[in-house]
């Protein structure tokens, strides 16, 4: 049997997984060459280009005289297809450990992030819920579910996120107020939230102002990266929620600055609905 065959012999999920982890060997090292992936995950160059015209694709890398380069850097973000992908046990136990500050008959801002892609899994059973948010991916699962009102926010639409940025979207995010918002972040570190995208930024920023209740959702990861534009200090939530592989020394700036700190264990038990943050 060929590397090849022994590395797909066991169908698209195996696939699936090789192509995460490529991308997540190139966006960590920034660039790499073609040998050290052939080498990385012991199969041939042949499949090694089909994968990397997969992430292609996705524009997740890109590909110059045989170095792969990560099209995601401080200055940019991978689609919003390839992020729902990525460290999903992680995603999944946030979502759950997040569902105690949703309640029926209130009202929950969800951005466009992967990360609130899971907590709506998590919810949707809560109803009734009014959903609002900037995400057309989002939208259209919350479109379909019974006990949801779905307000989507126009705007400029753009396609590497699925969702809607601008004055427009902007403005009316200002004018709502809703119980509970939740967000992520692309980096966090030095006592701040990152995005690559200054109008993303804008949204979050809307977001937080237009919530009474304000939910970071960020996986362990994101202690890992850095991004230009500063979302806001860590103070500007009031809870965040992070996986059990979150460094200790990761959280220690939200606690100082009082921010209450949840961490989620795969597979726990939900925790209870909780009423303290509710004002």
């Amino acid at each position: 049997m060929t590397r090849q065959s022994e590395a797909e012999g066991k169908g698209p999920l195996a696939r699936q997984e090789r192509l995460v982890r490529m991308a997540e060997m190139v966006l960590a090292a920034g660039s790499v060459h073609i040998e050290d992936l052939v080498k990385a995950f012991g199969v041939s160059a042949m499949t090694v280009y089909r994968d990397i015209a997969s992430l292609e694709d996705s524009g997740v890398v890109h590909r110059a005289r045989g170095l792969i380069s990560a099209a995601a850097t401080s200055l940019n973000e991978t689609t919003s297809q390839f992020r729902l992908t990525q460290n999903t046990v992680e995603k999944a136990a946030i979502a759950a450990r997040a569902r105690q500050f949703v309640r029926p008959g209130r009202s929950v801002m969800l951005d466009d992030s992967s990360s609130a892609y899971w907590l709506l899994q998590e919810i949707v059973d809560v109803g009734p819920l009014t959903i609002v948010t900037n995400s057309q991916h989002i939208a259209r699962e919350a479109g379909n579910r019974p006990g949801i009102e779905l307000f989507v926010t126009g705007g400029i639409y753009r396609a590497v996120t699925d969702s809607f940025y601008g004055g427009t979207t902007t403005s009316v995010i200002s004018n709502l107020r809703a119980d509970v918002c939740f967000l992520s972040a692309t980096a966090v570190g030095g006592g701040n939230l990152y995005h690559p995208y200054e109008e993303v930024v804008d949204v979050k920023r809307a977001m937080l102002g237009a919530a009474v209740l304000k939910v970071l959702l960020v996986d362990h990861t994101k202690f890992e990266r850095h991004a230009l534009h500063v979302i806001g200090p860590v103070n500007c939530v009031d809870v965040v929620v992070v996986d059990a592989l979150t460094r200790p020394e990761d959280l220690e700036p939200f606690r100082a600055a009082g921010v209450r700190v949840e961490i989620a264990e795969p597979n726990e038990p939900v925790p209870a609905k909780d009423e303290s943050t509710w004002h």
